[in-house]
């Protein structure tokens, strides 16, 4: 069984993507309300009350609130992905980490790219951090 750190860091990309739909509340058209994305959490990694909130506290402490501009449309194949890659830029981000597809074509590598931004997914983020 995994320790409490570790289970909760696995959550925290679910909980930082439920906070981007938040403030992408008006572009999303697909959102999973936190509840259920808490909920999974908890039932998968049989995580307290008092764990999941301690988290969510570390994470507001540590995190920056990004309000995404959007410009010129970069995820040309979903356009609603468009403020998750803005959210990135406004929010400095060194990476995007996500397995939509959408994100691994040459136009938003390439935009990405340019502003310092790896796309990569979970796997290679793991790899990248240990």
């Amino acid at each position: 069984m995994r320790k409490p750190a570790d289970r909760l860091g696995v959550c925290s990309m679910a909980f930082l993507m439920v906070r981007m739909t938040w403030s992408c509340q008006s572009f999303c058209s697909r959102k999973r309300p936190a509840c259920f994305v808490i909920r999974e959490c908890k039932d998968l990694y049989k995580l307290t009350d008092k764990d999941i909130f301690e988290h969510i506290e570390l994470l507001r402490a540590r995190s920056d609130l990004a309000d995404p501009v959007v410009h010129t449309p970069v995820v040309l194949t979903d356009p609603n992905d468009d403020p998750a890659v803005y959210t990135a830029v406004a929010g400095r981000a060194e990476v995007l980490c996500t397995l939509d597809r959408d994100f691994y074509t040459h136009q938003v590598i390439s935009f990405c790219g340019e502003r310092g931004i790896e796309v990569m997914n979970d796997v290679e983020l793991l790899k990248k951090l240990r």
